[in-house]
């Protein structure tokens, strides 16, 4: 085997995970929207205020990285002109699922199933991008290594 090959099939490696990043990220983004449908959907039917739900989920990609979290929506001002403000809530860190104790204590009854499904698919989703992610970083320094020492054929 020359360079020449292994720098293809890490080539052709890295626009795998590259593409295996797009499909968790747009997966995260289907379980975002499906939180959010439900979460608009119950809260349109609760006449009080204290009922409503008040967790959303987020999810975003920076580069290699895929985040998605728990916020706590708040509210602030006068009725007909109110702000939306958003707390995260702690994930242990180095871990891929949320404590969903914390959660779970300011979500209101009628959703901690739903979070408690959503979560155990976003824990898995976490975790795929983590994997994809660190092995796209490798094949990346490992093609630049390839680039300084043979060139760029």
């Amino acid at each position: 085997m020359e360079l020449k090959e292994l720098k293809g099939m890490l080539e052709t490696t890295r626009e795998a995970l590259e593409s295996s990043l797009d499909r968790i990220h747009w997966r995260a983004g289907e379980l975002v929207v499906d939180y959010q449908d439900f979460h608009f959907k119950e809260n349109k039917e609760r006449k009080n205020w204290e009922d409503k739900s008040q967790i959303s989920l987020k999810t975003k990609r920076r580069g290699t990285s895929i985040g998605i979290w728990w916020v706590k929506l708040k509210w602030s001002g006068v009725s007909g002109k109110r702000q939306c403000y958003t707390r995260e809530f702690k994930k242990p860190r180095g871990k891929f699922e949320y404590d969903l104790e914390n959660v779970l204590t300011e979500a209101q009854n009628w959703e901690k199933e739903k979070i408690r499904s959503v979560e155990a698919e976003a824990a898995q989703l976490r975790l795929m991008a983590a994997i994809v992610s660190e092995q796209l970083l490798k094949i990346v320094k490992n093609l630049k290594k390839i680039e300084k020492y043979h060139g760029q054929d």
